[in-house]
């Protein structure tokens, strides 16, 4: 009888140590996927659930990713990216529907993720699509933060008494561009209630460099619950263009050209002129970003 109850809990106690090895394995690393892998069709690009609360909401300032941190990027464009970046602050702040907070001072590893555009960018972190090479579209990823991220954003909902927050960043991206008639006129859908016309030289495959706003609304304790992009501009070769540097553009690199000086000028002083008011390009889209994680349809300008 001993013999049987002994083996009963030897077989328990290896039952309960391989539950606790798999938890483990499955959470050692908290940075799981919150929301699904999106397949996106078109604008607008979003996934997910409005908060519960979203009348307690803080948020962080908006700041450059990683495809703004390259060392090789010229001074003088780092400067018009970083006078884009106050500009959109500026306007965060004065919206007046989340309260201003300080960024978590962690290492840019530890903070939530959040991927927007064409799925063979190698910047494209996800897995679902990678085996489906039949056709080219948009995706949207999204990576959850630290556990180390998490606890201080914990501690800042508890201490300002916050249930949900907003997170922002801005930087390039690829998106694709579409047949907009039976004319096969194309274009390519930047952000909400926005497109722009494109060259005849771009194929539906041919992704275009566009630099775009990413946020994410959280929960306090850092799950992911909505998150998308608002693309503010998109700079594909015109004709000439096209012409003159003819072997790069066959060869799909488009990414270079947004990152001169002349086109990043223009993201301070372009004008939405279809909508009232006439707001800047970054203004639109920092709005429309906001209106679409919140669930505010009074702050969507079209």
């Amino acid at each position: 009888m001993m013999v049987k109850y002994f083996n009963l809990f030897t077989n328990l106690m290896v039952i309960f140590a391989m539950f606790a090895i798999l938890t483990c394995a499955g959470s050692g690393s908290s940075r799981f996927q919150t929301l699904p892998e999106v397949k996106l069709d078109r604008t607008p690009y979003y996934a997910g659930v409005f908060g519960n609360q979203v009348n307690q909401v803080g948020h962080f300032p908006i700041f450059k990713d990683e495809t703004l941190l390259d060392p090789q990027i010229d001074k003088q464009v780092m400067q018009i990216f970083e006078a884009v970046q106050e500009k959109m602050n500026e306007h965060l702040d004065s919206l007046g529907v989340s309260v201003p907070l300080d960024l978590i001072e962690l290492s840019i590893e530890n903070e939530p993720y959040l991927y927007v555009g064409n799925v063979d960018n190698l910047n494209y972190q996800g897995k679902m699509y990678f085996e489906e090479k039949d056709d080219t579209f948009m995706g949207l990823f999204t990576r959850e933060p630290s556990p180390a991220w998490k606890a201080e954003l914990l501690e800042i909902s508890k201490e300002k008494n916050l249930s949900n927050f907003l997170f922002f960043t801005f930087g390039i991206s690829e998106y694709l561009p579409r047949s907009k008639n039976i004319f096969h006129h194309m274009e390519v859908e930047l952000g909400t209630g926005y497109s722009k016309s494109i060259s005849w030289t771009i194929g539906e495959d041919d992704p275009i460099a566009v630099l775009h706003i990413k946020g994410m609304l959280l929960d306090s304790n850092g799950k992911i619950l909505r998150a998308g992009a608002e693309g503010f501009i998109g700079q594909p070769p015109s004709l000439k263009e096209f012409l003159e540097d003819m072997e790069s553009y066959i060869e799909g690199d488009y990414t270079e050209h947004i990152f001169s000086e002349e086109n990043l000028k223009a993201i301070l002083n372009k004008q939405r002129r279809d909508l009232p008011g006439t707001p800047y390009l970054w203004e639109a889209a920092v709005q429309n970003l906001i209106a679409q994680l919140l669930g505010k349809k009074d702050l969507l300008i079209w």
